[in-house]
């Protein structure tokens, strides 16, 4: 059966305006999202300014370990201050192993969070092929480490 032109028109029409509706739909749910990303990354950043950390991750790290923080009514924590040569500016910090919670970040001078155990805690400051270690037994606030000594 051949279709007259003009029924052809209104099926090509029909189609369109389905095709433009599912558009529309799928332009909403983008911009929705979108907009979430922009609300989210708004939020970190003024984390980050208002905390004076450097970096994302590392706001991200400071959000979760405070909130596992505030669920361990019993836990105790230090803060740790690691006094760093120049060369190791930008080291990777680590705490027992596992990457440093990070409170406050100069290129110098970096503060960690601590949670209080019985023995001692080993730092470790990485950058490259070099790597500093030590061990120290934390008992109390601000103390200052110098690990690459």
């Amino acid at each position: 059966m051949i279709m007259s032109f003009q029924s052809l028109h209104r099926a090509s029409i029909s189609h369109l305006r389905r095709l433009k509706g599912t558009l529309q739909k799928y332009k909403q749910v983008l911009g929705i999202t979108v907009t979430f990303i922009g609300l989210l990354a708004s939020i970190i950043a003024i984390f980050v300014f208002l905390t004076g950390i450097q970096s994302c991750p590392d706001a991200i790290k400071k959000l979760w370990y405070d909130s596992v923080k505030d669920t361990e009514p019993s836990a105790t924590f230090y803060t740790v201050k690691l006094l760093l040569p120049a060369r190791m500016s930008g080291a990777k910090i680590l705490v027992d192993s596992q990457p440093a919670v990070i409170v406050q970040q100069a290129p110098t001078v970096v503060t960690v969070q601590v949670k209080q155990k019985n023995s001692s805690h080993q730092f470790t400051v990485r950058k490259g092929e070099s790597v500093c270690t030590q061990q120290q037994l934390i008992r109390e606030n601000n103390v200052i480490i110098h690990p690459c000594q």
